[in-house]
């Protein structure tokens, strides 16, 4: 399969006025960014992600964004594209203690983030309930056909991008 092309995803630009809770202090916005050489190396440096063997350079480079609050390094994820318009959401890693205030907070800055690209779908694998509600609430839908399956460990959701179902409304 052929890679999509990646400039889709450089046009983001954060909105300033969002705010959250980092270690009981207001921060005021939350900011995704393209990962680059030196932000792949302060990773490292700081978060041993490399040298852990938790991530691959390439893969970074290539997929990889980060999430920051002020000064502060949340977390990171990636991108991969599965066809010209869909992406998949892989290896979302928390720095920091995951509170599930945070992680709603972050799912609405990655969904407003991938508003903002040529993306028509983003796909997410999830092996946890509370991951099942938290891509239910933002309207995720079960790629396997069945809504009332029962639990497994893995299910594969789905979020169709459309003019209606902006998250920052």
């Amino acid at each position: 399969m052929e890679q999509a092309d990646q400039s889709i995803f450089l046009a983001y630009q954060p909105t300033p006025f969002h705010r959250v809770m980092i270690e009981k202090e207001w921060v005021l916005f939350m900011e995704i960014k393209k990962i680059d050489k030196a932000l792949c190396r302060t990773l490292d440096e700081e978060h041993r992600l490399l040298q852990a063997g938790k991530l691959k350079e390439q893969e970074l480079l290539e997929y990889g964004y980060m999430i920051e609050a002020g000064e502060e390094k949340i977390g990171s994820f990636q991108l991969h594209p599965t066809d010209e318009h869909s992406v998949q959401l892989r290896k979302l890693s928390l720095f920091n203690e995951a509170t599930p205030e945070l992680l709603l907070f972050i799912f609405h800055e990655i969904l407003v983030f991938i508003h903002t690209t040529e993306v028509d779908q983003v796909i997410v694998s999830s092996h946890t309930r509370f991951l099942d509600e938290l891509l239910e609430h933002y309207g995720f839908e079960k790629n396997d056909g069945s809504k009332n399956q029962a639990p497994s460990t893995h299910k594969s959701w789905v979020y169709k991008i459309s003019n209606n179902s902006n998250p920052q409304e």
